[in-house]
């Protein structure tokens, strides 16, 4: 029902097992299965992660603001600011490249930014490791996905009911004891 749905659309109540069902469409989206990013990541003391850190936070945020500024013109390439820059290891041997990633559950801003931006988009989001410079490099596997809301009613006798099946129940097995 989902596909030929429009957002707001309400489905049920039907019956699914043990339960009755009411969903609604929330929202659909073209979104990609994968995409491809790069960054940088400049930390600053007292993050979670990085322990030699020698930025203070606002010395960090103002560096990855101006890093953002210089990938989004163009005039150095995120390599060449990664291999440099990068408080992240692998960011700085790799050249910023993060390579390919699925929607897995990070964190939400992240995410949001990753996967409903369109190619070439760079962002500067706060982790707990410190400013991260995103940049989205490619996006494919692009489908529809259905945001679902189901609200579940499980369906239990009330004692009443329970204990007229379990009366039948006995009835049944007295009568039939002695058949094979």
């Amino acid at each position: 029902w989902v596909v030929n749905a429009r957002k707001g659309d309400i489905l049920g109540p039907y019956r699914d097992g043990d339960s009755y069902k009411l969903s609604k469409l929330l929202d659909a989206r073209q979104l990609p299965d994968s995409v491809r990013i790069s960054h940088v990541l400049v930390s600053y003391q007292g993050n979670q992660y990085i322990q030699n850190a020698t930025r203070t936070q606002p010395q960090a945020k103002a560096l990855a603001d101006s890093l953002a500024g210089v990938i989004k013109s163009g005039k150095t390439p995120l390599a060449d600011l990664a291999k440099k820059y990068s408080d992240d290891p692998s960011a700085a041997e790799n050249g910023g490249s993060a390579g390919w990633t699925g929607y897995t559950g990070m964190s939400p801003e992240v995410e949001n930014f990753l996967f409903f931006s369109p190619k070439g988009s760079v962002r500067v989001i706060e982790t707990p490791m410190g400013y991260h410079v995103f940049r989205v490099d490619d996006i494919k596997g692009v489908s529809t996905s259905y945001k679902v809301a189901t609200i579940t009613n499980f369906i239990s006798p009330s004692r009443e009911s329970a204990a007229v099946a379990q009366n039948k129940a006995q009835t049944l097995t007295g009568n039939n004891a002695d058949r094979s």
